[in-house]
């Protein structure tokens, strides 16, 4: 009775499904709250980096986004494991936040644990995305006495939420693996972890996937950030991911980013949607980038109050 595939978003789309019916149309319904839940956390996450109006741009970002669009209408746990993931790193980031400044609470600690337990119950690839942040912050909140029992009390509910599944499928999960991975992206022929097409493999859909105008008028606004702070030496502060000010967050927010576009790349599968729990947290920076250019324009044109 126990399914080879982490049984979570099929839990919730069964009980969904009783209630909404079993055809195709009422079934696919189920993605809405997904993607629901998604925009929430997005738009929650670029306020808590920039505003209301960031966090409204980066969910609209994602409403537009063909890549999304397609997983909405398509039944895939790609939608329920972006939504998962980006929940499990917001909450991980606002928990590694110092006490003075909202983070450090035990219920964040559970609330985390809870997210990240929801996430590898949806797919296993979410420890690509979540591993590598959560065991950072936990090696470093582990130096803290305040921290050690709510780290501890996080690993327990992992491990108590994954084992029961685990326990039954880990030969599953293994050949399962082998097969949709390695051999899947042999036959497709993906490049593999040590070929460097592999690190620009993902960069190279980002315009089919969300199109030209939030990709290019993005870019434009962090071209022009980089202009308007080409004298200044920001890149030693930025990269140091401290948890007691606003540039540390985004900090936090690029570095998940890197984190998992990086393992993801040494996936010798390369399938479009793989990516698709990193393009939220893109999302959020073109928004940025979309904010800064309107700005600009703005400026520029003020110089002309008669036109």
């Amino acid at each position: 009775l126990s399914p080879k595939m982490p049984p979570l978003s099929s839990i919730i789309s069964g009980t969904f499904m009783s209630f909404s019916g079993k055809d195709s149309d009422s079934a696919l319904k189920i993605m809405s709250l997904w993607h629901g839940l998604l925009l929430i956390t997005i738009a929650y996450w670029g306020k808590d980096l920039g505003g209301r109006l960031l966090g409204l741009i980066s969910a609209a970002i994602i409403c537009i986004a063909p890549a999304f669009i397609y997983l909405r209408l398509n039944f895939t746990l790609d939608l329920p494991l972006s939504a998962a993931s980006v929940l499990s790193l917001w909450v991980l980031g606002k928990w590694r936040l110092k006490q003075k400044y909202g983070g450090g609470k035990f219920h964040q600690a559970i609330i985390t644990a809870f997210a990240i337990s929801s996430s590898l119950l949806i797919k296993q690839s979410a420890l690509l995305f979540i591993a590598p942040p959560t065991i950072f912050v936990f090696l470093i909140g582990f130096r803290e006495r305040a921290r050690r029992i709510q780290i501890l009390t996080s690993l327990l509910i992992i491990i108590t939420s994954i084992y029961p599944w685990f326990h039954q499928n880990w030969i599953s999960i293994i050949s399962g693996t082998n097969r949709a991975v390695i051999i899947s992206g042999a036959k497709e022929g993906d490049p593999g972890p040590l070929n460097p097409e592999s690190f620009i493999w993902y960069p190279r859909l980002w315009v089919t996937q969300f199109s030209n105008v939030p990709l290019i008028g993005g870019m434009a606004g962090l071209l022009l950030i980089g202009w308007k702070k080409r004298n200044e030496i920001i890149f030693s502060d930025f990269l140091n991911i401290k948890a007691d000010n606003k540039r540390g967050s985004w900090a936090w927010l690029i570095w998940c980013l890197i984190s998992g576009w990086f393992f993801l790349s040494l996936s010798p599968n390369k399938d479009s949607r793989y990516i698709a729990p990193m393009l939220p947290l893109i999302s959020i920076i073109l928004a940025k980038g979309w904010i800064v250019l309107a700005d600009s324009f703005y400026k520029t044109w003020s110089f002309f109050p008669n036109i």
